[in-house]
């Protein structure tokens, strides 16, 4: 019953939400912050539809999930030697092949981790719900909107360690979903429950940009003419008739960009007297790029990956993409790879040392002939065979037989040089 109250008390304040937020001209703090959107001091509301209205922020959480989704990943199993091979039985494949593969019924492995990705960059927290059959094992995993849930703890539940359980209230779903029911991704956070959304931790910067956005969008629907002052001959009155002809001749010639340039009639000796741009003064322009760094900062993405111009050298940019994904993707797939593992993995497949793994080999990689003399260097050491050079540098095909396992050798060293060592 209360989870169905909460679900019926959060859909009317989602339509207060809606009905309000353009008309509601002095809002109470408490429901300004609760329900609209806490202000910043530029005097706009942050919320999740302004924060995605800003293209620098769209683009930033954009090309993360979409990173994050399209890199590979597999469920692995160790081996004694120290190396690691996709898991083997049917059991694993299955649970392995509903994160790579076909994680529901309406989505792919694309669509799910760009999904909760974006709610982890967005808001810091994704969410995804667990499906599972009646013996536990995993069938489905569903993304769920960060703003549909509130993570809580049932004081009417059972202690686990000395703790009440976490539970998860989500609009639409009538009971709240116990912990091994979610796959929740976290960003930083003090409680370990729910990260800090981007609307309290960037508010102000993104308040601003969205500021200046608005700034921009008035100037140009006021015919991109900054404000104007009429000046009368002094001892001339205008009456009403003609105040009110000149007011409609204003209106309808800076009533948007297509009515730029229209003629204006002035009566009574009247002149017309622009006020200098505001726009100009105020280095708008600057501020506008300047924030657009500023919010690129916040989620980690150098500006070049989402088209900001850049004058660095390409070698430059290259480190630049490496440091990318090294500081921010490795990140975000490192959260993906541990909560996988906490909440898809059974006790038994944990103690077998299963582990989930993304490869983003291709992405730290140069171009082709930076990539094939860094593998040489590792090719001429031995450590390689031919099999792995083929497909790592250039993602061929195997050999057939034991030749493709071969190691690869020096250009100077024979292979029957080698036997003849080993055999010493």
């Amino acid at each position: 019953m209360f989870g169905s109250l909460h679900s019926v008390v959060k859909g009317i304040l989602g339509r207060l939400r809606f009905k309000n937020a353009g008309t509601y001209k002095n809002p109470d703090p408490l429901f300004s912050k609760g329900l609209l959107g806490a202000l910043s001091r530029a005097g706009v509301e942050v919320t999740e539809e302004h924060i995605i209205g800003v293209s620098t922020a769209y683009a930033c959480i954009h090309k993360i999930a979409q990173t994050v989704g399209t890199a590979p990943i597999d469920l692995f199993e160790p081996l004694p030697n120290g190396g690691k091979r996709p898991v083997q039985s049917d059991t694993d494949i299955a649970l392995a092949n509903v994160v790579k593969a076909k994680p529901n019924s309406e989505m792919t492995s694309l669509d799910m981790r760009m999904s909760a990705t974006a709610g982890l960059a967005l808001h810091r927290n994704g969410y995804c719900q667990i499906r599972r059959n009646p013996f536990g094992g995993v069938v489905e995993l569903m993304p769920m909107k960060p703003g549909d849930v509130d993570v809580i703890r049932d004081p009417n539940a059972p202690t686990e360690m000395g703790r009440a359980p976490i539970r998860y209230r989500v609009t639409g779903i009538d009971q709240p979903l116990r912990r091994r029911d979610v796959l929740h991704l976290k960003g930083l956070n003090f409680d370990g429950m729910k990260g800090l959304p981007l609307s309290a931790v960037g508010r102000e910067s993104i308040g601003l940009a969205i500021a200046l956005d608005r700034n921009a969008s008035a100037f140009f629907g006021n015919s991109s003419r900054p404000g104007m002052v009429f000046e009368l001959p002094a001892g001339e009155t205008l009456d009403d008739e003609a105040y009110q002809r000149l007011q409609y001749s204003l209106n309808e010639a800076h009533q948007g960009i297509d009515n730029a340039y229209k003629v204006i009639l002035a009566e009574s000796g009247a002149q017309l007297k622009p006020i200098t741009s505001e726009n100009r003064e105020s280095q708008f322009d600057e501020t506008r790029q300047l924030q657009a760094l500023e919010i690129a900062r916040f989620f980690g993405v150098p500006p070049h990956k989402i088209g900001i111009p850049n004058s660095e050298p390409r070698a430059n940019v290259e480190e630049e993409n490496i440091n990318f994904v090294l500081d921010t993707i490795t990140f975000y797939c490192e959260v993906w790879q541990q909560n996988l593992a906490f909440s898809l993995l059974s006790d038994e497949q944990r103690n077998r040392g299963l582990f989930w793994k993304f490869d983003l080999d291709h992405l730290l990689s140069g171009n082709l002939k930076d990539r094939a003399q860094a593998f040489r260097a590792g090719a001429d050491l031995s450590v390689m065979t031919r099999n792995e050079f083929r497909q790592k540098v250039y993602g061929m095909n195997p050999l057939e037989g034991e030749e493709g396992e071969q190691l690869c050798l020096p250009p100077n060293v024979k292979r029957d040089q080698v036997g003849e060592s080993n055999e010493g």
